[in-house]
């Protein structure tokens, strides 16, 4: 069973990994005197304040005064996500509930700041919305218009009990992004550091695969993983139906033949 705290951690663990893809590397920080990153944690409350926000806090200041390649500016006030605030930050963390309470200005403002980066939404939650929009396909509708605008959603589980797997995995589906379930710190390393390029950048959008197997070698096939990824044939030929995302370093490959 995940404790609050664990699960604290665990988010902690993605988003220091996420900054340290955003804003440069450990050693490249290192190597230069006086370029010690700066990021800005938010962690306003819309909606339910979670008891774990002052130890998130904590431990990602301690992190970066330990680690000594960045430090960090803790936040509730949303007035902060201004063009003249931000020009002071090389990434932006979000703990928050609910939505938050900026103006189309601010949004904007964000939208530029992120400009040229990798432009993607990491939703870390266990899919049990109950703050603003919760309804399914409200929030896939939601997702896709994003997704038009070029702004990318990789979904992150945490959690049991009323877990949802399959709106996370359909929000990752219509974001263009990915689904990941963290369970453990190793899974969290995986996903957001040894894997972390192909996780963020994608490099090949709407792929498809079409494969055809020689009836007189293949006698019987098996597909695994991509069941609800599969298109209709008349659809494969058709650029307006949404298709498969490739990050950067995946590879596909069969496992073998009978």
């Amino acid at each position: 069973m995940i404790t609050r705290a664990f699960r604290s951690t665990l988010l902690l663990v993605c988003s220091i990994a996420l900054l340290t893809a955003a804003s440069g590397s450990q050693a490249d920080a290192q190597s230069k005197p006086g370029s010690s990153k700066k990021i800005l944690y938010l962690t306003h409350s819309a909606g339910f304040k979670h008891e774990v926000l002052p130890h998130s806090e904590q431990v990602l200041t301690e992190l970066g005064k330990k680690a000594g390649w960045f430090t960090v500016d803790v936040t509730q006030d949303c007035a902060k996500l201004n063009a003249v605030d931000l020009k002071q930050y090389d990434a932006i963390a979000f703990y928050t509930t609910g939505e938050l309470p900026i103006t189309d200005q601010q949004k904007a403002d964000l939208q530029a700041f992120v400009e040229g980066g990798a432009n993607r939404v990491i939703l870390a939650t266990d899919g049990d919305f109950n703050v603003g929009t919760v309804d399914q396909n409200a929030l896939e509708t939601l997702v896709a218009d994003q997704r038009k605008s070029g702004i990318a959603l990789t979904t992150l589980g945490f959690g049991t009990g009323n877990y949802n797997d399959q709106l996370l995995e359909r929000l990752a589906d219509a974001g263009n992004g990915n689904y990941a379930y963290i369970d453990t710190l190793s899974e969290a390393r995986k996903v957001l550091v040894s894997e972390v390029s192909s996780t963020l950048m994608t490099i090949a959008k709407d792929v498809k695969i079409q494969v055809e197997f020689n009836p007189a070698e293949v006698l019987e096939y098996r597909l695994i993983g991509y069941e609800n990824r599969m298109l209709a044939r008349e659809d494969f030929n058709n650029d307006q139906v949404d298709a498969g995302e490739i990050g950067a370093g995946q590879a596909f490959g069969r496992a073998g033949t009978s």
